[in-house]
């Protein structure tokens, strides 16, 4: 379901207008039933912005005035009307019935921009309904219509054909097409198209999961200055499933919510059930099992009227997990198993390790063991074969993104070449001109204007002599740019390659692993003695201490490697933010933590200053004293050219000779049995620190607590 099904709206004033001012062609209609039509007409399109119910309900009386009377051309008319908002309420099937019966006719008028519009609106439905092929050929057709000058609807017939060849995962296509739709909207200065154009671009930077680039791009898309709220409704929805991925729950929640609002605000329901579904979630991850129930009944029953199959099935999926958490287990593999059947029938890798998770949990609690091991290594294959999908979708997005950016670079060496030749050529008529000018002053005998031209010619020469080496000089660093371009392109494609490949074939053994530790301790717990379930235990621990480091070596390899995007922030919400992120540990140490005076603003990329906070906040937890509760105070202040911030605890404290020691990779002071951690946490710290431009230090006293100072550039 896409947010597109709006883009024919900006069409009706002109399809009405042109119908009113033909209606003298026709029969003679009593002029109060023609008054009532336009009524009719100026209401829907009044209301199509907020409440597309009503604005169909206005067409759909416009319609039973025009059948009453048998004007044929009226109830033409008045079907498209009708198609545009059935598109609009989501009813994709009726409207293409209509759709498909006026294409005929208009061509039989010889009113081919109208058909072309129609074959757009055709085009989209197609996208909706899945049917891809037909929808290209819609999206072609209707290129093939449009005049040159048509630069709008030119570019809404290449957002589908993004869309689609996104959908297909052809993704150099996809970015092609929509780069030429956002040149199209740009040219035309038409700022609710060119909304419509990035959100394609976000949803397909979502696609191949460059989750900074989206964002970037969605928050593009939000402060254009548009007046019809419906566009606003996507990019605030991926704003907030963005968020979702990073684990910014709150951030998350309040994008999700302003979709909502927006939704109930405008009338559009396409993406409601999607809505819910992921209010459902975060409510879930914040224990508030009875809101989000209700959040996951709402999706299914609005899925359900929409008959999405997928979303109906992501909706028991979520209540399925509900009634896990909540110990109701029979219900949870009731609902489990319906989705894993229809994933399993689809070939649906993503909700089939979801539901084959569940029933093998489920399974667990009702101590049916023999299931439980089937299930969760259904669960295992099924997880490796959807991450090894996924890993294929992020490499081939990152080699389409190295491709156009390569294809780019050389464009723009290949115009330089050419000005360079175009000043060659410049240079060579000049001498010529200027040495013709010589000959003939000779030829005339004025010897003085001779000697003066020919010291003109030396200096001009000199001149040309000069800028010719800075050309050659421009040019060789053109060359060493575009060379530095594609080394630099290629390190980072290969990086992020590494990462993601060593992240699944370094992890998947280990989560195995501890699938099989789990049910060993399960079916093994009353037989083995206090020794060997303690041998049991050890290996547990070190499979998690392994999987823990992985993930914290991944981590730090992102921040080496991705690029950092800085904009003005609340150091405030970043610390509530990190603070919310270690909530469970400290609850669990009954810590207390202290916000005192922080700057208003600060310039920073704010996802890798939330980690920097969430890492020290742990720091603290972690080497605590024992048998006192942590407290921990968290401050700020602005220098001259840089800002200062401060953490400090009640702990252990460190003796400062080490205080360099602690900020390396794999750098701990005591032993992982005194204390948990991988020896990344503050080597992260000083990463992001550095890449803002600052610096990192301590001060710290034996028993008697640390205080870890910061400072990023102003």
């Amino acid at each position: 379901m896409r947010l597109f099904i709006y883009i024919m709206c900006g069409l009706f004033s002109t399809t009405v207008t042109y119908g009113f001012n033909s209606f003298s062609n026709e029969i003679e209609v009593d002029p109060t039933v023609m008054t009532t039509v336009q009524s009719l007409q100026t209401k829907a399109k009044e209301a199509k912005d907020h409440n597309v119910g009503e604005a169909l309900q206005h067409v759909e009386n416009a319609l039973d005035l025009a059948k009453s009377i048998n004007h044929d051309s009226l109830i033409q008319r008045i079907e498209n009307s009708k198609a545009l908002y059935l598109l609009l309420s989501a009813e994709y099937s009726d409207a293409k019935l209509i759709i498909e019966r006026l294409i005929p006719l208009y061509e039989d008028q010889d009113r081919m921009y109208h058909v072309a519009v129609l074959r757009n609106r055709l085009a989209n439905i197609n996208i909706k309904l899945g049917n891809y092929k037909e929808a290209t050929t819609n999206a072609l057709k209707a290129i093939e219509l449009f005049e040159p000058k048509s630069k709008r609807q030119l570019g809404i017939s290449n957002i589908y054909l993004g869309e689609i060849y996104r959908n297909t995962q052809q993704y150099k296509k996809a970015f092609k097409h929509i780069q030429s739709a956002i040149e199209y909207q740009e040219s035309n200065s038409d700022t609710l198209y060119i909304n419509m154009a990035l959100t394609e671009l976000g949803r397909l930077q979502w696609d191949i999961e460059d989750y900074v680039g989206a964002n970037n791009t969605f928050q593009r898309a939000i402060n254009l200055d548009i007046k019809n709220e419906q566009f606003l409704i996507l990019p605030n929805l991926y704003l907030g499933k963005i968020e979702y991925i990073h684990g910014n729950y709150l951030l998350s929640k309040s994008y999700i919510e302003k979709a909502k609002a927006l939704i109930e605000k405008t009338g559009n329901i396409s993406h409601l059930a999607e809505t819910y579904l992921f209010l459902g979630k975060i409510s879930l991850l914040q224990h508030q099992y009875s809101e989000a129930d209700n959040y996951s009944s709402l999706s299914l029953s609005q899925a359900q009227s929409s008959s999405n199959l997928r979303e109906i099935h992501e909706a028991n999926l979520l209540k399925a997990e509900i009634a896990c958490e909540e110990n109701r287990a029979e219900e949870c593999i009731n609902l489990s198993e319906k989705t894993y059947m229809f994933a399993e029938k689809g070939d649906d890798l993503e909700l089939g390790f979801q539901a084959a998770k569940l029933l093998a949990k489920s399974y667990a609690k009702l101590n049916n063991t023999s299931k439980a091991f089937d299930y969760q290594s259904i669960f295992q294959k099924t997880k490796e074969s959807f991450d090894k999908n996924k890993n294929a979708i992020f490499i081939k997005g990152l080699t389409t993104q190295y491709n156009l950016e390569k294809t780019k670079a050389a464009e723009i060496f290949e115009k330089e070449q050419l000005i360079l030749k175009q000043k060659s050529r410049v240079r060579e008529l000049l001498l010529l001109g200027l040495i013709l000018g010589l000959v003939s002053l000779f030829l005339f005998g004025i010897q003085r204007q001779k000697t003066n031209l020919i010291e003109q010619l030396e200096h001009k020469n000199n001149r040309l002599i000069d800028a010719e080496g800075k050309l050659e000089n421009v040019n060789r660093q053109l060359l060493d740019k575009n060379s530095q371009l594609t080394s630099y392109i290629d390190n980072e494609l290969q990086l992020e390659n590494f990462t993601h490949i060593a992240s699944h074939d370094l992890k998947a053994p280990l989560r195995e692993q501890a699938s099989f530790i789990q049910f060993l301790e399960h079916e093994t717990s009353l037989k083995l003695s206090k020794r060997e379930q303690n041998y049991i235990s050890y290996i547990s621990q070190s499979n998690a201490d392994m999987q823990s480091l992985i993930d914290g070596m991944i981590e730090y390899s992102h921040l080496k490697s991705h690029t950092y995007s800085f904009s003005e922030i609340d150091p405030i919400r970043i610390v509530k933010e990190a603070e919310y992120i270690n909530r469970d540990i400290i609850l669990r140490e009954k810590a207390t933590v202290v916000i005192n005076d922080l700057p208003e603003t600060i310039h920073a990329d704010k996802y890798k200053l939330v980690l920097v906070f969430r890492n020290l906040i742990q720091n603290s937890l972690i080497y605590k004293k024992e048998n006192v509760n942590p407290y921990i105070e968290i401050g700020g202040e602005e220098k001259i050219d840089k800002t200062v911030f401060w953490v400090k605890d009640n702990g252990k404290g460190i003796n400062e000779k080490y205080s360099d020691h602690i900020f390396g990779l794999f750098k701990r002071l005591i032993t992982h049995k005194e204390a948990p951690g991988n020896g990344l946490g503050l080597a992260m710290v000083k990463e992001v620190v550095q890449k803002h431009n600052g610096e990192v230090w301590i001060k710290s006293e034996i028993d008697k607590g640390t205080i870890i100072y910061f400072s990023i550039a102003s």
